[in-house]
């Protein structure tokens, strides 16, 4: 590791104390492995590479003691996995940098751990204990390069680049499919250019207090369209809100095509006769033909170039929900939406920009109340419960 300086004539395996100001003590064994510990202050190993090989490496043990300590990884080459017995105590910190793909949990043999950050060129592989935040940011040069990050407190994935000349993307961001974050959960993703009708990367997080997506294309050849790939968030029993956010733009002769993905947003009791969902909140801005499933769900804010909508209200023997917010802002296309009959009231609010609903189902409601300051005409309803009553105000 840098920033240690080895005593002139020492052997491999030998050891000695080096001791510096602030009362940071080093113990180094010379030659393959790093013993290291830190009395006090704020401290930061650094490894990089020496003549083509990774310095932390098999059997290093690195203990920050007080303080707020950094551990940074930085390798020209692919970082395939925490040495075999390695150990890392009361160091807060690893940031993580490669020039190829990074495999690295944090999950076993680190303790006092609170932030894993991991940078690379391709696929990123990444997980962590619930008491670790994690970020997995990279510009990926591959259309196969994936970002799979499991466990963590809070977790970020920010992604670009994934050029592909064919016309579907294989790569996948994937969050929580093995173990769910504990905090928050975020995931931006900006594709490159590509061909005429090439479709993104799949997004796919399970898990997480919240999910945010936001998914964007950088195309711009005037008069050609790229798709972003689908969006799938599925909750665990902590979550409670999903907002997913895409772009879109008409293919023009002055204008390079944006098209939104599908996106299904499913509560994790969302097929369960008997257990209580979570989700009360789903939040689209330009989407695809999508669906959101939940028997919590009471709210729904939809903007934006849209496909068709799906709203079920879970599979419970006895409904919980009955009643739903829908929000609409600029809300256009082919749009038609189908809302299961257990809402009996809904609320419908356009504000800010006028709103277009091709088709409005439910054989439901019996109260139907429009609201808001901007115009929302129907291009077809079928609102077929005899009993029913529309206020409009």
């Amino acid at each position: 590791f840098k920033h240690l300086a080895v005593p002139d004539g020492a052997a491999e395996g030998d050891a000695t104390e080096l001791v510096f100001p602030a009362l940071r003590v080093y113990r180094v064994r010379y030659g393959s492995r790093l013993e290291g510990v830190l009395r006090s202050g704020n401290d930061t190993f650094t490894g990089g590479d020496v003549a083509g090989a990774q310095v932390f490496t098999t059997g290093d043990n690195l203990d920050g003691a007080g303080g707020d300590d950094t551990l940074n990884i930085v390798s020209a080459t692919a970082i395939a996995g925490v040495p075999t017995g390695a150990t890392v105590t009361d160091i807060e910190t690893i940031t993580i940098n490669s020039g190829a793909a990074v495999t690295f949990s944090t999950a076993t043999g680190f303790s006092g751990l609170t932030s894993l950050t991991s940078q690379s060129v391709a696929t990123n592989t990444l997980s962590a204990a619930a008491t670790t935040d994690i970020t997995a940011t990279g510009t990926l040069a591959a259309d196969t390069s994936d970002v799979i990050v499991n466990g963590g407190k809070d977790v970020t994935v920010t992604v670009t680049g994934q050029t592909n000349a064919a016309s579907a993307n294989a790569s996948l961001y994937s969050v929580g499919a093995t173990t769910a974050a504990a905090g928050n959960v975020v995931v931006n993703a900006t594709a490159a250019a590509g061909a005429d009708t090439f479709i993104a990367g799949t997004i796919a997080v399970t898990g997480g207090t919240t999910i945010t997506v936001n998914s964007a294309l950088s195309n711009t050849t005037v008069a050609e369209g790229n798709v972003q790939g689908a969006v799938s968030a599925t909750g665990n029993a902590s979550t409670t809100a999903v907002t997913v956010t895409q772009q879109s733009v008409a293919a023009s002769a002055t204008a390079a095509g944006k098209t939104a993905g599908d996106v299904t947003i499913a509560d994790a009791a969302s097929t369960s006769t008997t257990a209580a969902g979570t989700i009360t909140t789903a939040t689209l801005t330009n989407y695809g033909d999508s669906t959101i499933n939940s028997n919590a769900l009471t709210t729904v804010n939809v903007s934006g170039a849209s496909g068709t909508l799906g709203i079920t209200a879970g599979a419970l023997t006895t409904a919980t929900v009955s009643t739903l917010a829908l929000n609409t802002n600029g809300l256009a296309g082919t749009n038609a939406m189908t809302i299961d009959a257990d809402y009996t009231t809904l609320n419908i609010d356009n504000s800010t920009a006028a709103s277009t609903i091709a088709d409005i189902i439910t054989a439901g409601a019996t109260a139907v109340n429009v609201s808001g300051d901007a115009a929302i005409p129907f291009t077809d309803q079928n609102l077929t419960n005899a009993a029913l009553a529309i206020t409009v105000t």
